[in-house]
């Protein structure tokens, strides 16, 4: 059911982003001198999810419009002090992580034969490395594995480090004063490049790298970047594959140029779905920084259909197709029937997205029922609050609204009642718009009385 078969992959999408992303980097070129090009940023990070205003200005051409920013200064204050104080908290609570249990995690790394990377989740009272269900139960399964875990952002520090234990490894525990300040002088720099050249000074670009450093988020991935590719090295034989989930965020890029340039076996796992106008997903752009560039040896995909599409991307190592993976297990059987005025949202992690999607849906209560079932890290958003949870999937519904989520195609059910809604001035976040033939339909929410008048036609 998830390998989408002979549905045709629509290449042009695909050239036309990288067109744009192409065109981005070449405006922002300059800025690779900042650190040699290993500066981790939303310069060139772009996850649409994450940062999707700003992404639809590049893919519009206008990350360079005049915009108010904020001055270096109150930049460069505000993060001293607050990664300062985050590092004071991570070094008394790290100390005593490595006093419970350093020993055996060295042990564990050091004996392990293949090492995985990622975010681990809380789950019936143990640590969990969510991100690589089925690949180590099946590639994995004749290999003594290690984890490097991050904390979700959802779960505290006490509770993550709590429940993290060999052979789990908590990267945050392994962060050094000197990871901190060698990203604070890389954060400053940078800052100080994009407000004194011209073509950025006082731009889109200059404040969204403000927002970028100030929020913590580059100094999170040039940190744990460093803590892992330390880790790995010194704890590790030369011979162990290191594995990562297919997401290609700043600090895995970080590491895989690293560890690639050291001869280490580097592997992507994929772990998700998106949609083509994710520009984090885009290796090999023509004024990116080499680490931008940087890709696995070896690929692990969920389907034949991913595996052209990563190609396609720029990915060119060999793609193996996943016998499990972490939506292989579940058939999701949902009854779409016309006449049926009730409308099921399913909603995605992705929470700028869900809160707009249930803005629109508020406007058709009164004339259509509508129940959401939301990712438990957006349970609790106000947006959601008035609306009737759904914790399954029971029931008869005239259409499916989805968010920018796996679960979709893990869907047993009418494709052609499944609906997309595509706010304007925002990237189309469908991971259905890979497919030129997608039975569903996209509804683009700009002129709310002929939105909601073609979801009322679909329900007839």
């Amino acid at each position: 059911m998830f390998d989408q078969g002979a549905l045709a992959i629509d290449v042009a999408a695909i050239d036309r982003t990288r067109q744009a992303l192409e065109r981005y980097c070449a405006q922002v070129r300059d800025l690779v001198r900042a650190s040699d090009g290993a500066v981790p940023s939303a310069v060139y990070e772009l996850s649409t999810s994450a940062s999707p205003e700003f992404a639809q200005r590049v893919l519009d051409d206008r990350a360079l419009e005049q915009v108010k920013v904020p001055s270096v200064a109150t930049c460069v204050a505000k993060l001293v002090v607050r990664e300062t104080l985050k590092m004071l908290v991570l070094s008394a609570t790290g100390l005593l992580w490595r006093m419970r249990h350093g020993r055996v995690a060295m042990r564990s790394l050091r004996e392990s034969t293949a090492v995985q990377v990622g975010f681990v989740a809380i789950r019936e009272g143990r640590a969990v490395a969510h991100d690589f269900h089925g690949f180590t139960e099946t590639v994995l399964r004749d290999q003594r594995v290690a984890v490097l875990g991050r904390r979700l952002p959802q779960e505290s520090m006490r509770t993550y480090l709590g429940y993290c234990r060999p052979p789990v490894v908590a990267i945050e525990a392994y962060l050094r004063w000197s990871d901190l300040w060698s990203g604070l002088t890389a954060a400053i720099r940078l800052r100080r490049r994009v407000a004194s050249l011209s073509a950025t000074r006082g731009t889109v670009v200059e404040q969204h790298v403000n927002a970028d450093i100030v929020s913590g988020h580059m100094m999170s991935g040039w940190m744990m970047a460093r803590a892992v590719i330390r880790l790995v090295t010194r704890h590790t034989a030369p011979e162990t594959p290191v594995c990562l989930p297919m997401e290609r965020h700043d600090w895995e890029t970080l590491v895989t140029q690293s560890l690639s340039d050291r001869n280490r076996a580097v592997w992507a796992v994929q772990n998700c779905t998106f949609s083509p106008l994710d520009l984090n997903m885009y290796a090999a752009v023509g004024g990116a920084p080499r680490y931008r560039s940087a890709v696995p040896q070896r690929l692990f995909v969920v389907s034949q259909s991913w595996g052209t599409i990563f190609a396609e991307l720029g990915m060119r190592a060999p793609p193996t197709i996943l016998e499990q993976h972490r939506f292989s297990a579940q058939r999701l059987p949902l009854r779409l029937a016309p006449g049926v005025r009730r409308i099921l949202y399913i909603g995605s992690i992705n929470a700028q997205k869900v809160i707009r999607d249930l803005q629109a849906l508020r406007t058709l209560r009164g004339s259509v029922e509508v129940e959401i079932r939301l990712h438990p890290s957006c349970a609790n958003l106000p947006a959601a609050a008035d609306f009737t949870r759904q914790p399954g999937l029971d029931g008869t519904y005239g259409a499916c609204v989805f968010a920018d989520t796996t679960m979709v195609f893990q869907l047993e059910t009418d494709r052609s009642r499944l609906v997309f809604l595509d706010h304007p001035g925002f990237p189309n976040q469908n991971p259905a718009a890979f497919f030129a033939s997608w039975p569903g339909k996209t509804v683009v929410w700009g002129d709310q009385q002929s939105a909601a008048s073609e979801l009322a036609r679909l329900l007839e």
